[in-house]
Parts: C-alpha cells; sequence; structure tokens
C-alpha cells in the first residue's frame, strides 16, 4: 500500500508502531523478552520515520508494507522542533506561509536594484521583475524613462553553489522624444556560501560572473564586464539584515556611451510581521571607479555602464515590502529615491517583483 498524504503517513506509522508495542509486550513472558519486544518496536518506528513501515505477523512473516512517496526530516530526538541543517522546509502547519530557513524565520529576497542587488542564501527560483525608472525632469536629459522588463533564474547546484542567470530581459527607453525599445544584456554568475550558520542566522557568499553586451545601444545595453561580488546576512529573531557588493570591470571595445570599472553597494533590512507580509528598506550606492572614454557627464547606476561620473557618488532608498501568496510565491513593490543630489540619471523608481521557488 502507497500513501502520498505525509500527514496520513505519519500517523498510521505512530499507529502501527503503537500496535506493535503493545501486542509484542502483552506477548512477551520475561523481562528480557519485554526488552526485546520494546527494542522491536523502537527499531520500527525509526523504519516510519523514513517513509516505509513494514508489519509482521507473530511468527515473523510480512502482513503487509505501509510506504510513503514522503521521507520525514531527520530530527534530534530531543528537539521535537528541531530542523534540518541544511537547506530550507516548508511550515506545513502554516499553509498559506513562505519558505522558511532552519531557524523558523522567512527568507525574503532583496527587492530593487535586481541586477546586482543579491544575498548569501542558496536557493532555486525563477524572478520576474518590472522597473520603471524616471529620469530627472530638471537633470542632464531632461525628462524621460526607462522601463525595464527582467527575468532572473537561480539553481541551487548543491548546499553551497548556485547558479544565475542574473540579468536578461527587454528594455524600453524614452528620451529626448523619442521612444527605443531593445533587448538586454545577459549576465551569467556562479555564487558560492562558504558561511552557512542556521542557528546564529550568519551567512556570507562569494561570486563571479560575466555580462554579455548582446542588448542594444541605443536602450542601455551593449555592455561587456566582469562581476566580482560578495553578500553577507545577518537575523535577529524577525529581523534580518543584508548586504551585497559588486566589483564591475569593462572589458571588450566600448560602446557608444563609453565603459567604466564600477562599484556598488546594497544594504538590505526586512522585518517579519506576520506569515504574510514583510516590509522592506534598502539603500543603494554606486560608485565609479575609473572613467572609461567618457561620452555622457553621469554614470548609469544600475541601468547600464556610462562612461562618466569618476567624481560623484549615487545613493538612493527603497523602501516597499513583500507580501506572501502561497508557499512558494511571493510579490514585492518598492518605491526609490535619491538621497544625494549628485549629476545622475535619479528621478524615482517603482520596481515590481515576484518569486517563484521551486
Amino acid at each position: 500500500m502507497r500513501i502520498e498524504n505525509p500527514r496520513t503517513m505519519r500517523s498510521l506509522c505512530a499507529l502501527g508502531a503503537s500496535l506493535l508495542l503493545s501486542t509484542s509486550v502483552a506477548a512477551a513472558q520475561t523481562p528480557l523478552e519485554i526488552e526485546e519486544a520494546v527494542d522491536q518496536s523502537e527499531a520500527a518506528f525509526e523504519r516510519s520515520s523514513e517513509g516505509v513501515l513494514r508489519i509482521d505477523d507473530a511468527d515473523g512473516s510480512a502482513l503487509g508494507v505501509v510506504e510513503s512517496s514522503f521521507a520525514a526530516p531527520n530530527l534530534r530526538q530531543d528537539d521535537p522542533t528541531s530542523v534540518p541543517s541544511e537547506g530550507y522546509f516548508f511550515d506545513e502547519d502554516q499553509p498559506r506561509a513562505f519558505w522558511r530557513s532552519q531557524n523558523g524565520r522567512r527568507i525574503v529576497h532583496p527587492m530593487s536594484a535586481p541586477n546586482y542587488n543579491d544575498d548569501a542564501y542558496i536557493t532555486s527560483d525563477i524572478r520576474g521583475h518590472y522597473m520603471n525608472h524616471q529620469f530627472p525632469r530638471n537633470g542632464v536629459t531632461n525628462g524621460g524613462a526607462a522601463r525595464t522588463y527582467g527575468f532572473q533564474f537561480r539553481k541551487a547546484i548543491d548546499e553551497r553553489f548556485q547558479f544565475q542567470v542574473s540579468k536578461l530581459g527587454f528594455n524600453d527607453v524614452h528620451l529626448g522624444g523619442s521612444e527605443e525599445a531593445g533587448l538586454d544584456d545577459l549576465a551569467v554568475a556562479i555564487k558560492y556560501a562558504f558561511l552557512q550558520d542556521w542557528e546564529s542566522q550568519t551567512h556570507a557568499s562569494i561570486g563571479v560572473g560575466y555580462e554579455l553586451g548582446i542588448g542594444d545601444d541605443d536602450t542601455l545595453g551593449g555592455d561587456d564586464e566582469f562581476r566580482v561580488f560578495g553578500a553577507l546576512n545577518k537575523g535577529f529573531d524577525r529581523s534580518h539584515f543584508g548586504l551585497s557588493v559588486n566589483a564591475l570591470f569593462a572589458t571588450g571595445s566600448e560602446n557608444v556611451n563609453g565603459d567604466s570599472d564600477r562599484l556598488s553597494a546594497h544594504l538590505h533590512y526586512d522585518y517579519e510581521v506576520n506569515d504574510m507580509f514583510s516590509p522592506i528598506v534598502e539603500l543603494n550606492y554606486y560608485k565609479t571607479l575609473s572613467n572609461g572614454a567618457p561620452v555622457t557627464p553621469f554614470g548609469g547606476l544600475d541601468l547600464g555602464n556610462f562612461g562618466g561620473n569618476e567624481d560623484e557618488d549615487s545613493l538612493s532608498i527603497a523602501i516597499g515590502g513583500e507580501v506572501r501568496l502561497q508557499r512558494d510565491l511571493a510579490v514585492r513593490l518598492g518605491y526609490e529615491s535619491p538621497l544625494t543630489d549628485s549629476v545622475d540619471l535619479w528621478g524615482y523608481r517603482w520596481t515590481a517583483s515576484a518569486i517563484w521557488r521551486f
């Protein structure tokens, strides 16, 4: 007989082990036989936690086998609330809850600057985002907007390594009364999580990536660059902090906007209010390390690689939240505006995104 429902399986296994214990002890005649009966029942219960329970007759012949496609997690016997030492699990007692980390807290991924703002967790998921970035009306662009429709894919190779498609999509740029639409660049990366301490909620990772300039120059694409990045996450009960840093080095031929080496840093904070909602606050920092044949007097933030703005930094704040619709789907919305008055492309930005974890 095969049982697909994990709760039904656990109930049947516990019932079978209890019946086996009671009948074996009742049939025992001596203290030694009673002790052996208890040991056999405990062994049967351990087998049931692996998803299979064999029920034997008194003469040792099998009466039947209860089998399940669900294998219970390897929990510590002295702590019924413990969870596996690695990875993530889903809390069945909270049917609308999102996936949790090993300490029982939910994982809230970065919301803004999706191309560079990363975390140290190893997950498998698909992400989609829409960014409506408005250029400053009184700035060098005299208004305009860039709208990005982006896609990301992350796959956990094992408990420490993750493969990423960190940038892929489509850009629609409105500037100077004209409108251009075209493909964005393609970026891939490998991340290694060298620290995964679930008890102290401390996680750290490093990674390398490369962006292929397959996008259109007229729509903020056409950038070839090598990326080195790292991330650190620390949790305190319901509060979670994150830091990610990227060093971006231009390679290949320069596009029409010029190319430069850049640095970006991103701070993340979220608070788990309840099973369904977490507010998010993030800071995003960009700095041009070296001008590369500057054509424009400003940098490209996370929109693209422009050659200018070596002397000025850019800092912005994003405020929003995440709503967990079901166990493996979350949606987020955030508003971002600049904190500095640098010569750059900042007006304001709305970012909407969704994450589906598999």
